[in-house]
């Protein structure tokens, strides 16, 4: 448990709101009252706001330790006498969606019966990479860089037609498969972030 010493006594209710994410975060003292319940001005800053903050930290630091890592978290700290440590914490989740489109028509030189492309946009990264590419019987072909970069290409044009925002702020990755019966068939993998909220004491 944190050691609190005195530095909370003689106060009635402290409020802290913290954010991290990306390895990094702030955690910042809000609000102050002191004992008959009146604002205290922490702009001034000042040894005991110093100290209330430092143990506002320990206090997060003790519940929720690496809060400020990968997607990170967010929410407020509360604390009275009578109930304590309250928070409200909101942790950030990467989540995925997966579908699967069938696109005919697309541009695809007839020596090919089947090829296979990846691709990544993960904060408005636009990274496609050739995988590989088979001809009309079924057998591995060894392409040149100017024919990788060329069906990248194409594969980029049927992206951008079907799924505009593939490589906006989270993005989205998967593999597209082209088959000369069938054109292409794209598995799309969205991220989006999302929330999941809990509530804590901490007397």
């Amino acid at each position: 448990m944190v050691e609190q010493t005195n530095v909370i006594d003689g106060f009635s209710r402290l409020v802290v709101e913290y954010d991290g994410s990306g390895d990094n975060g702030w955690i910042e003292l809000k609000e102050v009252y002191d004992a008959q319940g009146n604002s205290i001005d922490i702009d001034s800053g000042g040894p005991v706001i110093q100290a209330l903050q430092s143990v506002a930290e320990q206090v997060l630091e003790e519940k929720y330790g690496g809060w400020e890592n990968n997607e990170g978290a967010s929410g407020t700290l509360e604390w009275t006498p009578e109930e304590g440590w309250v928070g409200e914490h909101i942790w950030n989740v990467e989540a995925n969606t997966t579908e699967t489109l069938n696109v005919k028509g697309a541009n695809i030189p007839e020596k090919y019966s089947r090829v296979t492309i990846e691709f990544n946009g993960y904060l408005d990264d636009e990274q496609i990479d050739f995988n590989e590419a088979y001809d009309l019987e079924v057998n591995l072909l060894v392409s040149t860089k100017d024919e990788q970069t060329s069906l990248c290409d194409i594969a980029k044009e049927i992206l951008d037609k079907n799924f505009p925002d593939w490589s906006v702020e989270e993005g989205s990755f998967g593999e597209m498969l082209f088959r000369k019966e069938v054109g292409w068939e794209i598995t799309y993998n969205a991220r989006y972030m999302d929330t999941e909220t809990e509530g804590w004491v901490l007397g």
